[in-house]
């Protein structure tokens, strides 16, 4: 008698997680390793996962300061900062501090699906 053996191989493909969050001065788009987020007149990152359930968090990213006119090749520089808040459903409270001298550099109120409301100072 002999005995046939069928192996089965799945293969599950993960799918980042991607979201749109946005609110008065600020949108954040997530993806499945970080987000990106710009504001009026600056830009950041957030390289940690960002999580999409609700809970606080606390995550490591830059901020890049921006100004309006012509910009030059020695220009503000992304600064490390620590992007923490809180998630509650569809409402995200944000803010952000500089690492290098405890320096917080706004707080934000954001909503899951909304583009936000920038006014870019160029």
């Amino acid at each position: 008698m002999r005995v046939l053996m069928v192996l089965c191989f799945v293969v599950v493909t993960a799918t980042a997680q991607t979201a749109t969050w946005g609110g008065d001065h600020v949108r954040m788009e997530i993806t499945g390793s970080g987000a990106e987020l710009e504001f009026d007149c600056a830009r950041g990152t957030i390289t940690e996962t960002v999580p999409d359930k609700d809970g606080a968090f606390s995550l490591k990213g830059t901020f890049t300061p921006e100004h309006s006119g012509p910009s030059r090749d020695d220009g503000p520089r992304a600064a490390a900062a620590i992007y923490s808040g809180t998630i509650s459903g569809d409402t995200m409270a944000l803010r952000i501090v500089l690492t290098s001298n405890d320096q917080e550099v706004g707080r934000y109120a954001l909503a899951r699906g909304s583009a936000g409301k920038l006014m870019k100072c160029r």
